[in-house]
């Protein structure tokens, strides 16, 4: 009888966490994951790497059993239980306790009717059984671990209170908040400048290595960082077009890749190709001493009466020539947007100038000011909530053409939709399809160019690259 249990004990220390067979993805006729086959040990870290559209997210997102119209066949087995065959009930009890998720949009993962602090503590009451009281002290500890500045105020704020790198620190902290066995982290650090994004990779691997000693803890990191991936994990794993090409050890993969494809994703770089902007260029955009408040509730019964004030921007004076781009750097909650969304129009400033081709902003009406919309658009820091789920991506897209470009056809218009899609996506195997699928049934790297592909003169993303020159032959 002992020796049973022996083997028992020891056969569930020598399996993998997490073991994925013959795991086979669709979405009608669209298959998304073909035939992967990984296993992820205790306390082990594997990176999931592949462009946009590859299959990572959805891999991810079965595990945890939240697709919605997909039918998933294969094998899912964590510490040993089949996952597709549990109940949801049995699911629910699993998700945030067991296994937890960082999930790439945090806008949309978070609900905007709750306080992040009210978020992260229904999670820890939930799974661990703690008061409401100590529950909130947690909340309170765990963002202020993952970088958020004055935590105690931050933790009674609603999502679109906060910036989008600090909603992505709060969806860490609401993951990391019940210490999972398995960490699914989906490009954790997209939406976060330089310096938090060292700090939560190093918090990551923090509580990695304090949970794999306790509880065998395992993480599987999607991303695009190469870098992030080379310091990070100990396997990484290569998929293309929903199939596992590669996998092995970091220092064997990046040193010696065996597939064309690996080899062509490790070859990559961004090649800068700025061109010297002429000083006879004129100035297109220029903004000078501009400031932005936010009213802010007051405590007590003073803020019965009157309202503080917030200033997130504070006289920016910046301009920006024809034919150039201005990149705007920062920390998560330093101003940045807002800067973008006063410089376009639309946020209110508390003073300051703003002109356009040498007119005055705010004298733009009527007419005018449609046109001029035409020629001042944004790329905005969360295309899912930027897009409306009720239209195709054909619609969104095509929807700017037909009010500024009433004189073409339809057939015009759709032809230009696909042309732009194609271009700003990088390939062509996508566009076919843009006519019939909405934002939520597009890849992540689909939704971005559906943003910005019918922008016309002047570009102003809240996330440009080095100061440089925007090529013409971009614009459509």
């Amino acid at each position: 009888m002992s020796a049973t249990v022996g083997n028992s004990a020891k056969e569930a220390v020598t399996r993998p966490l997490l073991e994925l067979e013959h795991l086979h993805v669709t979405f009608g006729d669209t298959v998304a994951v073909n035939d992967v086959t990984l296993a992820i040990q205790r306390g082990e870290r594997v990176a999931l790497v592949g462009e946009s559209g590859s299959g990572k997210s959805v891999t991810a997102l079965s595990i945890l059993r939240l697709l919605n119209d997909a039918q998933v066949s294969g094998s899912i087995r964590f510490d040993g239980e089949d996952l597709l065959a549990k109940s949801e009930r049995e699911m629910r009890g699993m998700r945030g306790s067991d296994i937890a998720m960082i999930f790439q949009e945090p806008m949309t993962a978070l609900n905007p009717l709750y306080t992040v602090g009210d978020q992260i503590a229904e999670t820890v009451v939930v799974h661990d059984g703690v008061a409401a009281g100590e529950a909130r002290k947690r909340a309170v500890a765990l963002l202020g671990r993952t970088g958020i500045a004055e935590p105690g105020k931050r933790v009674n704020s609603y999502p679109h209170q906060l910036s989008g790198g600090q909603r992505q620190r709060a969806m860490i902290a609401m993951a990391l908040a019940c210490r999972p066995r398995l960490l699914l982290a989906d490009e954790p650090t997209t939406a976060l400048d330089v310096t938090i994004r060292a700090q939560i990779v190093d918090l990551l691997l923090e509580l990695q290595r304090d949970e794999a000693e306790k509880r065998g803890m395992a993480v599987l990191l999607i991303t695009h960082d190469l870098n992030l991936v080379r310091h990070f994990a100990h396997r990484i794993a290569v998929m293309e077009r929903g199939v596992l090409v590669e996998s092995g050890p970091v220092e064997r993969v990046f040193e010696s890749p065996q597939h064309p494809y690996t080899q062509r994703l490790l070859a990559s770089r961004p090649q800068r190709t700025a061109v010297p902007v002429l000083p006879i260029s004129p100035v297109l955009l220029e903004a000078r001493e501009v400031s932005v408040d936010f009213k802010t509730k007051l405590p007590g019964v003073s803020g019965w009466f009157r309202s503080g004030r917030f200033r997130a921007v504070a006289d920016a004076t910046v301009s920006v020539r024809q034919g150039e781009t201005l990149g705007i750097v920062g920390e998560s909650g330093s101003g940045k947007s807002t800067l973008a969304m006063a410089l376009l129009g639309l946020q209110r400033t508390a003073h300051g100038e703003i002109e356009f081709q040498g007119r005055a902003l705010g004298s733009y009406r009527g007419a005018e000011q449609t046109a001029l919309r035409s020629n001042m658009q944004v790329v905005f820091q969360d295309p899912f909530s930027s897009l409306s789920p009720r239209h195709t991506i054909e619609r969104i897209v095509g929807e700017g053409l037909a009010l500024h470009r009433p004189q073409m056809t339809p057939q015009a218009r759709r032809d230009k939709v696909v042309s732009c899609c194609a271009k700003s996506a990088s390939t062509g195997r996508c566009c076919g399809a843009i006519r019939m699928n909405s934002p939520a049934a597009s890849v992540n790297g689909l939704r971005l160019p559906a943003l910005w592909c019918w922008s016309r003169a002047s570009w102003f993303s809240t996330n440009p690259p080095a100061r440089s020159t925007f090529p013409s032959s971009s614009k459509c």
